[in-house]
């Protein structure tokens, strides 16, 4: 994913740890993948400057569910 394929989205990540490894042995971090790829990041919470930020709200009030409902067995 790069920023480009996606530019009017403000696409922002939060991570458990952003150090940790993007796979069992690899180079690079989450944290460094969000940077190389100009990505917003932040670890454990969503920063509250973050909530506050004013622009336009485009989602819709409601998101109606297309599926269909699954049953679940008592255990």
């Amino acid at each position: 994913m790069h920023k480009e394929a996606t530019p009017k989205l403000d696409i922002r990540f939060v991570f458990t740890n952003s150090r940790s490894k993007l796979s069992k042995g690899a180079k690079s971090t989450y944290a460094e993948w969000c940077i190389k790829h100009d990505f917003r990041y932040y670890d454990r919470i969503i920063p509250e400057d973050w909530l506050k930020e004013k622009g336009k709200n485009k989602h819709p009030n409601f998101i109606k569910f297309k599926g269909s409902k699954i049953k679940r067995r008592k255990a």
